[in-house]
């Protein structure tokens, strides 16, 4: 197994009215392993990734006090040489490109605790070497989630 892994953050205080915090993260990965089948490579996983997150701290407006922010991620992974089913009884190999995003919004946090909203969804495309795509799931999915957080207990979901 071989990874690379950069990770970069920054945060500016008190930037301008309003905000009290500008954070930025950004990420990279490059990583490899290659699974042996006597002794010899059998099959090798492929993955460079990019992440990044945009955060804004806004100042205390009356009872509320909150983040906004923006987290993209864009993911190339490839399964060289393995064996990957398709339908029943096909096998092939394939490359999978995609995309993962998930953000949390703090919709309001005061004394009694936090109320979060959380937006999530992915789009991945499989295609044979061959040509062709893989028909394994829907290319796109995506959801919500609004949850809250008692100061002193744990997560409840709504």
């Amino acid at each position: 197994m071989n990874q690379t892994k950069y990770d970069f953050k920054g945060q500016l205080n008190n930037p301008f009215a309003l905000a009290q915090e500008i954070r930025l993260k950004f990420g990279y990965t490059d990583y490899k392993h290659v699974e042996l089948d006597n002794g010899q490579a059998a099959s090798i996983f492929l993955n460079k990734t990019y992440e990044g997150r945009l955060e804004l701290e806004h100042q205390t407006l009356g009872i509320v006090k909150g983040v906004m922010g923006f987290q993209p991620s864009n993911s190339d992974f490839s399964a060289l040489g393995a064996c990957l089913p398709v339908l029943q009884s096909t096998q092939a190999n394939a490359i999978f490109r995609g995309f993962k995003t998930k953000t949390v919004f703090p919709l309001m946090q005061n004394h009694y605790g936090a109320v979060d909203l959380t937006l999530f969804g992915d789009y991945t495309r499989g295609t044979f070497q061959q040509g062709g795509n893989v028909p394994s799931r829907p290319p796109l999915c995506y959801g919500l989630e609004i949850s809250f957080q008692k100061k002193t207990g744990q997560p409840k979901h709504v």
